[in-house]
């Protein structure tokens, strides 16, 4: 089951990067072009929000209930922190992919409010930061902890 799940995992960050791409562009787009909210706008919000709920759902499944490493993680946190590999799977990859979902469910909150010039720049600021915490958090190929960027 850990490794359906994870491929999963892997598969649906492709969505959501997509849709947070979509979404960042689009707010950013009317905020700078003074547009009242398209409808790609509050779409791509709520293809953002579920992508990213998604992916944290099926990240907490495998850190709490798949992982072969998390027990041993979660019953000696401290020596757990202090190895990098640990560290990275258990604090710094699921804490900024907690905070895109955050961003992303603010941002969308926001773009329900309406379309006024400085709600266009709240929602552009946080999809955009969302995206860029996403960036950090995916585990890139060349970096010392990476995966593959496609599960197959």
């Amino acid at each position: 089951m850990y490794t359906v799940v994870l491929a999963l995992h892997s598969l649906v960050r492709w969505a959501l990067v997509l849709s947070a791409l979509g979404a960042a562009a689009t707010s950013l787009l009317s905020w700078l072009g003074g547009v009242e909210w398209p409808r790609g706008v509050r779409t791509a919000g709520v293809a953002l929000v579920a992508s990213a709920d998604t992916q944290v759902l099926l990240g907490l499944l495998l850190y709490f209930f798949f992982s072969p490493f998390a027990p041993a993680a979660l019953s000696h946190p401290r020596a757990a922190f202090s190895e990098p590999g640990f560290r990275y799977w258990f604090f710094l990859h699921p804490a900024p992919a907690i905070g895109v979902a955050v961003l992303a469910h603010l941002g969308s909150a926001f773009a329900r409010r309406g379309g006024d010039a400085a709600n266009r720049r709240t929602v552009a600021c946080l999809y955009g930061a969302a995206l860029l915490l996403l960036a950090l958090a995916i585990p890139w190929p060349f970096e010392p902890f990476g995966r593959p960027l496609w599960p197959f």
